[in-house]
């Protein structure tokens, strides 16, 4: 592969015209030298968004970011695919950072790009987007720890797409750690890309974080939904995240009360992926896929 591949960027999209039309416009602006196309996946809108330049609108009917994903697979003619969501926000040196760290050795088979969170509320963030720019994607423990990479800023060869198969569409969230194992297992290396940066708005409040929390517990019972598993996922989030609690009371320019109200948020949501997890698995309710 030589330095500068074809690139096929996906992006899925639900009823966010407005955020699509932000990452559209960063897109444009990459500094990256070789050619790239851009496929955007609507995934059942209630208004199809418009797209321009260099974007291509494709339409997947069957709910789900990963079933959206795989529909660009079939389009794609790109040597590498990148992937990203319609509300992330790409830094003009995003693609050619990550395809960088992509080719750099041909036993690599996928790279994770850095996550940046942004409050959107102005200078006083509430709680919610205080516990997400504390916590959310931690790509490089992603990474290290669970060998995959979210799906907002990730990349990988065709090659490996075609050899480990595509996104599980049947999963409501997860599809990505699901992938990345794979890729795991089939022995490619995985990278992080420090350098490879985009924006993501935080949740903006704790109605949409028990959102993503549902379709996060939801995507974890579909991949393993028998009662020991439950009970296992319930045990682990009953002890207090010190990962998270690090990192909470790690925030910088926070004041100290505030950093720990963040840690007590960050114990609280815990327990709650714990009692919704142990709720689906005793009520047999279908997961969410939004």
């Amino acid at each position: 592969m030589n330095a500068h591949p074809a690139v096929s960027i996906i992006i899925p999209v639900f009823n966010d015209a407005d955020r699509l039309a932000l990452c559209l416009s960063a897109l444009e602006a990459q500094d990256y030298p070789g050619p790239f196309e851009i496929l955007v996946v609507d995934n059942g809108s209630k208004v199809l968004p418009a797209v321009t330049g260099r974007a291509r609108l494709l339409q997947e009917a069957t709910p789900g970011s990963y079933a959206a994903r795989n529909h660009a697979l079939a389009e794609a003619t790109g040597e590498v695919l990148a992937f990203t969501d319609s509300d992330c926000v790409p830094h003009p040196g995003w693609l050619s950072a990550g395809v960088a760290a992509l080719v750099a050795a041909p036993e690599i088979g996928m790279v994770g790009g850095r996550v940046r969170i942004q409050a959107m509320s102005g200078g006083r963030p509430n709680m919610a987007e205080l516990f997400e720019v504390a916590v959310a994607f931690p790509q490089e423990r992603y990474i290290r720890d669970g060998h995959y990479a979210a799906t907002a800023n990730m990349f990988t060869r065709r090659a490996v797409m075609d050899k480990v198969g595509p996104f599980d569409a049947r999963l409501r969230s997860g599809g990505d750690a699901d992938w990345g194992q794979r890729v795991h297992r089939a022995g490619y290396a995985q990278v992080y890309a420090a350098d490879a940066v985009l924006d993501h708005p935080a949740r903006a409040s704790q109605s949409e974080i028990f959102t993503k929390l549902r379709r996060t517990v939801g995507g974890e019972r579909d991949r393993r939904p028998g009662w020991g598993h439950a009970l296992r996922f319930a045990a682990r989030h009953a002890v207090p995240p010190r990962t998270r609690i690090r990192a909470a009371l790690g925030m910088a320019d926070t004041a100290l009360p505030t950093r720990l109200r963040v840690a007590a948020y960050c114990v609280g949501i815990n327990w709650s992926y714990a009692a919704y997890r142990l709720w689906l698995q005793a009520s047999g309710r279908t997961s969410s896929r939004r």
